[in-house]
């Protein structure tokens, strides 16, 4: 059995208001591993991805403003 995947908060927020990694993945045109990526910081987002990711996080409620 392997061992789940957890993301730092607040990317844990984000992904499960859109159902998942996966889910959340296709949203925005990436893949699973990317995300990943940017919520453990091994590689950097930019600036628009960023607001974008933080555009979808308010429109599922989150509160979110830096990530």
């Amino acid at each position: 059995m392997t061992k789940p995947v957890t993301l730092p908060a607040p990317w844990t927020e984000i992904v499960n208001a859109y159902g998942g990694r996966r889910s959340f993945a296709e949203k925005i045109g990436v893949s699973e591993i990317t995300v990943y990526r940017w919520a453990h910081r091994k590689s950097k987002m930019s600036p628009a991805t960023q607001r974008e990711v933080i555009r979808l996080a308010k429109a599922k409620g989150l509160k979110i403003e830096r990530l």
